[in-house]
């Protein structure tokens, strides 16, 4: 996926909510980070239980924060994934699981560009 991880431009935005300072993003960050691990977990269960419902949910959760962060990768993923179950039935197991091993990794990174991106910003 060719995306960028981080839209600097969103990051930007959530800076300027708090007039330059970094305690909003800060704070939405830890949230971010702390609601990504559930929000994976449920749509890996709704995957192996092959329930497009739980799968949809947890997927336009996860699209919507990512969204809100600028987290472009995870997004598109999770998007992709939501728009899957939203028909009603999910690829085969395997090309699901693929599908959630990327949005996994896809968060990682996120995660860690995140924390590179508050690293240069002022307190």
């Amino acid at each position: 996926m060719n995306l960028p991880l981080l839209d600097a431009s969103q990051l930007q935005q959530l800076l300027d909510l708090d007039e330059g300072k970094a305690g909003l993003l800060r704070e939405m960050t830890a949230l971010f980070k702390g609601e990504t691990p559930q929000r994976l977990q449920a749509l890996r269960g709704g995957i192996e239980a092959g329930n497009p419902a739980v799968v949809m949910a947890a997927a336009h959760a996860l699209k919507g924060a990512s969204g809100l962060m600028g987290a472009q990768r995870v997004f598109a993923l999770a998007r992709e994934l939501e728009m899957n179950a939203r028909m009603g039935s999910l690829p085969s197991r395997e090309l699901s699981m693929e599908a959630w091993a990327q949005l996994d990794n896809a968060v990682s990174e996120a995660h860690e560009a995140l924390d590179n991106f508050l690293l240069k910003v002022t307190p």
